[in-house]
Formats: structure tokens, C-alpha cells, sequence
């Protein structure tokens, strides 16, 4: 019991702490929009199993909010810091690590997807509320210009150095960072998610082979992966692509159901547009996806 309002009472002081900040206090310039227009932050408040217990942040169309008060209440003391553009929350079983600009974040050496970034408030570190659900297995709900958590259940996710490899396999995680590497080495974060995106997509179709070592190797209609040819598919994958592969693994999609990519600085795209649905361009390739005016 003592534990329990204790923990209660570290949920009070951090919001009176950030209730004193002004809402203007974002620490650099990596956000999308104008940066210096004030205008276009909202505070939010954040309410923890019906209490109010901080707040949150409104920025162009994502929720932020600390992850603080969720590492007390599973028992994880934690220290936050934002300097020189890195951002990183430490403590006992827990470690989060994000470069400012950058579209993906690691935490507990897992990668996540965070298109818009995190936000750093006079040294702490918010992140999107969607992202705290999946870290600490709760349940948020937006209304009204306020996030209001449940916890019940509250525990932190599985992690490790070895996370990929233990969960998907050696060698799945291994084929997917590598045609990544192979297919968008200059591509932009987003356009080798999206590659990744394809693999995975062919994988959970009857049409494709079940694995990603043989999806990517298949032969059965042609050469499929031009970047298995290439030396670059021997590189060690940098980490965007290492984060790209993981990202897929996790099951986000940016691509929906495109089934086929294709850079038309490179190769005649004159099939794709007869036989497949065009879906979006994404660095220097096309995306398509089987619909209704697609082979058969």
C-alpha cells in the first residue's frame, strides 16, 4: 500500500513540475511544420486510471505524452536527458534512444515507427501515445484535448539484444535487413520500411513463398530482388536498415498490400502500369498492389 501511494504521490510532483512549463519550452527544430509557430502546440491533459496525473502534448495531429509516470508505476526508477540532439531515458531493465529527426526509436532494442519524432520538454522525453501502449501493454483513449490511460495490466514488453533473432529467426531477420540494404541503401527511412513492407506482404500471400529467405530468393517467375545480384546484398546492413527490417517485423505497414516495387531510373515500369494498381512513389520507387485492374 505503501508502494502504491508513493508512486501516486511521484504521478503528483511531475505534474505540478510540468504544469509550471511553458508550452513553448520544445527543444529544437526537428518537428514537421514551423517550429517557431506556437500556434500549433496544444497541452493536453493526462489523466492516469481516472486521475489527473501530467500532461501531454498536441503537435500538428499526434499525442505525446511522458513515459515517466508509466515507468514508476511498473516499478522502473528512471533518468531522462536531451542534449546535443539525442534523446535517451535510462534505468533499471529500461533504456530508451532516439536521434532528433529521426523517423524510428529504439527501446530495449526494439525499433518502433515515429514518423513525427519525439518531443523533448526541458529534459524530459514525450513520446506518442500510441508508442507508450505498446511499451507498457495499456490502453489510451483522446478526447476532448485530453489522454486518458488505463493500466491495469500495466507490464513492460519483451526486449533484448536478440529480440529479432529469438522471435522471427536468424535467418529471417537476416535476408529482410539485407535486401533492404540492397534495394533503398540510398533510399529514405520511409522507402526502406517499404520495401521491407513488400517482403512481408509476399510472405502472408499464396501467391509468394512462405518464408523471407525464399521470397527473396525466389526464382519462379524471374528474378524478383535485382539486389540479390548486387554486392550489396553481402554488406552489413547499416542500422536504418537494421531498424527498416525490425520495423516490418513489427508489424507496421506503410504500403498496405503492395505486392511489387520498381525504380523506373533503372528499369522500364511498362508492365507494372498494365498488369499491377500503382499505390505511391517513396524515394526512387514505385509501389504497386494487385486490385482490380491487375493480372490474374
Amino acid at each position: 500500500m505503501k508502494q502504491f501511494f508513493k508512486q501516486r504521490l511521484a504521478l503528483l510532483l511531475i505534474f505540478l513540475l510540468l504544469a509550471a512549463l511553458p508550452v513553448t519550452a520544445f527543444a529544437d527544430n526537428t518537428w514537421w511544420g514551423d517550429p517557431n509557430d506556437y500556434s500549433q502546440y496544444f497541452s493536453a491533459r493526462l489523466y492516469t486510471d481516472g486521475l489527473l496525473s501530467g500532461r501531454g502534448y498536441l503537435f500538428i495531429s499526434t499525442y505525446y505524452m511522458p513515459l515517466e509516470g508509466l515507468c514508476e508505476l511498473a516499478g522502473i526508477h528512471t533518468v531522462s536527458t536531451c542534449e546535443d540532439g539525442v534523446y535517451t531515458i535510462e534505468g533499471e531493465g529500461f533504456s530508451l534512444y532516439y536521434i532528433g529527426g529521426s523517423q524510428y526509436v529504439r527501446i530495449n532494442d526494439r525499433y518502433f515507427l515515429a514518423i513525427d519524432g519525439l518531443v523533448c520538454v526541458y529534459g524530459k522525453v514525450y513520446v506518442p501515445v500510441s508508442l507508450a501502449e505498446k511499451v507498457f501493454n495499456v490502453h489510451a483513449q483522446i478526447e476532448d484535448y485530453s489522454i486518458w490511460v488505463e493500466t491495469d495490466g500495466i507490464h513492460l514488453m519483451d526486449g533484448g539484444p536478440n529480440y529479432y533473432n529469438d522471435v522471427y529467426g536468424e535467418e529471417t531477420y537476416y535476408y529482410l535487413s539485407h535486401i533492404i540494404e540492397a534495394e533503398a541503401f540510398m533510399d529514405p527511412f520511409q522507402g526502406r520500411v517499404a520495401i521491407g513492407n513488400v517482403v512481408m506482404n509476399r510472405v502472408a500471400s499464396d501467391r509468394y513463398p512462405n518464408t523471407v529467405k525464399d521470397v527473396v530468393s525466389d526464382r519462379r517467375s524471374g528474378l524478383q530482388f535485382a539486389g540479390t545480384l548486387e554486392d550489396a546484398f553481402q554488406k552489413e546492413p547499416s542500422e536504418d536498415s537494421l531498424a527498416a527490417a525490425a520495423i516490418a517485423l513489427e508489424g507496421y505497414n506503410i504500403v498496405e498490400d503492395c505486392m511489387f516495387f520498381v525504380s523506373p531510373d533503372y528499369c522500364d515500369i511498362s508492365w507494372f502500369e498494365e498488369n499491377t494498381d500503382y499505390y505511391d512513389s517513396i524515394g526512387s520507387h514505385r509501389f504497386y498492389y494487385l486490385g482490380p485492374n491487375s493480372y490474374d
